[in-house]
């Protein structure tokens, strides 16, 4: 991870959490590191090093540029990240997988990279720690649904956001016309022609504020030849 430390005298770690080697430059330097890692990063940063002491080769699901991946993959020697097949099939044969995942991911997409790493290793041992958060098991659930019963859906949050993007994705599976946006002003009534049902959905880190001027938005939107009737939110 490449610091900039200008004329710091504190830090802080941000939700995404930091490897334990970034932090103990910072505090070798004399600064003042406050640390607020998500307590579920936490979980999946101590499940890695569970498995990396009992002997698997450690395998992260995930962004390999992500901030939260680098911070759980920088205290390692050796590692791989994987996020497709096509990078399940770059992967070595080791004699035993310790697979984890980026908090943030799909957890069925983090499922089928599992079994996919099962089947082309039938014998590897592969030992899967499930740290995808809770959170975002819900809402990438409650979104396929929303999805399925609306003409439209809304994501609302920041467009770096991994999980609002993971929401953009599963709702397109299910719906034809998915919007992405990080406020209510970004909203266009052209989008919602013949939309007679409108689903909502958000980011974890997404302010409730934002998501209630969306709603409100919505309700009162005056869409050419149409009416929003109704909306669902996750």
């Amino acid at each position: 991870m490449k610091l900039c430390w200008l004329n710091c005298v504190r830090v802080m770690v941000t939700a995404h959490g930091a490897s334990q080697r970034t932090m103990n430059l910072a505090r070798a330097r004399g600064l003042n590191v406050l640390e607020a890692t998500c307590p579920l990063v936490h979980v999946a940063h101590r499940s890695l090093t569970v498995l990396w002491r009992a002997g698997y080769h450690p395998v992260v699901i995930g962004k390999r540029n992500h901030v939260e991946v680098r911070g759980l993959t920088e205290d390692l020697e050796e590692f791989d990240v994987v996020l497709s097949e096509a990078d399940v099939n770059g992967l070595k044969e080791r004699p035993r997988f310790g697979v984890v995942a980026q908090t943030t991911q799909p957890i069925v997409k983090v499922r089928h990279l599992v079994t996919l790493i099962q089947q082309r290793f039938p014998r590897s041992e592969v030992r899967f720690s499930d740290t995808v958060c809770q959170p975002t098991k819900q809402r990438q659930a409650a979104a396929m649904e929303v999805a399925q019963r609306s003409d439209a859906v809304v994501v609302i949050g920041g467009a770096g956001s991994n999980n609002t993007r993971e929401l953009v994705v599963t709702c397109s599976q299910y719906c034809r016309r998915v919007f992405h946006v990080q406020e209510a002003d970004q909203l266009r009534p052209e989008w919602f022609v013949e939309a007679q049902t409108v689903g909502i959905t958000a980011g974890t880190s997404t302010p409730e504020r934002v998501i209630d001027e969306v709603e409100q938005w919505l309700r009162q939107c005056p869409v050419p030849s149409s009416s929003v009737s109704g909306s669902f939110r996750t």
